[in-house]
């Protein structure tokens, strides 16, 4: 039986509020009797940071264990032994700052006009437990794996202009509620399932892409520079 050794990587998400995630002075009375209706928000100021944990290495799981943790064949039915793996998962913290208004109707409008954005990258690579530390295969391996967490920072480009759409969408027209923490609440309850969706269907897209870029077969590549007797130990299981 043939197998096709294999690379694969995933990606998943999470998004939340930072602490303390909305801010601001309570609203200007002095602004207050000047209109019954909300001022149209400005563009909204962003800031971002990007934060990569070091890799967390884990050997405790064998290749059928290993191989079960995700897709077992290729597109063509060809049997998949995963000799390595990546997991991997970004956290979205995000943090407003706001302005409001009293309106003349006693109302508060309350609207976006900052927002600081973290991503927080976090890898956990995955060796088959027959791959011996140090050996020929392994350090292939290694290299597969850094290089795949080295393309990670192509999405963090792309996650910063989704990010920047998807708040300016969120905050083109000011909230309205009968105090200013209700106000603030709901946009902020608003940003925050919208930059939820946005992150999930992000990542479900690089995830998807790094799952079909990385099922890379190895064996050939394997064969050649470390021999056939490095394979035998991986063929037996």
């Amino acid at each position: 039986m043939r197998y096709l050794l294999a690379l694969i990587g995933c990606l998943m998400v999470a998004a939340c509020a930072a602490p303390n995630a909305a801010t601001k002075t309570a609203p200007s009375p002095s602004a207050s009797a000047a209109s019954a209706t909300c001022p149209v928000p400005p563009a909204v100021d962003f800031t971002f940071t990007h934060e990569t944990a070091p890799s967390v290495e884990d050997r405790s799981r064998g290749l059928k264990a290993l191989t079960g943790m995700g897709t077992t064949t290729t597109s063509a039915g060809v049997p998949l032994v995963i000799l390595a793996r990546i997991d991997g998962k970004v956290m979205g913290k995000i943090a407003m700052t706001l302005d409001a208004n009293t309106l003349s109707t006693g109302q508060t409008c309350t609207w976006m006009i900052h927002a600081n954005i973290d991503f927080a990258w976090t890898n956990t690579t995955y060796y088959a437990s027959e791959m011996e530390p140090g050996s020929c295969p392994d350090k292939m391996m290694h290299d597969y794996l850094a290089r795949n967490i080295a393309d990670q920072q192509q999405y963090e480009t792309s996650l910063e202009e989704s990010s920047r759409k998807t708040v300016s969408a969120s905050n083109q027209q000011a909230v309205i509620d009968t105090t200013f923490q209700g106000a603030r609440d709901k946009l902020q309850a608003k940003v925050l399932a919208d930059f939820q969706a946005m992150l999930t269907t992000e990542t479900g897209r690089f995830s998807a892409e790094m799952e079909e870029k990385n099922r890379v077969d190895v064996m050939k590549p394997m064969l050649d520079k470390c021999g056939a007797a490095s394979m035998q130990r991986f063929a037996a299981n």
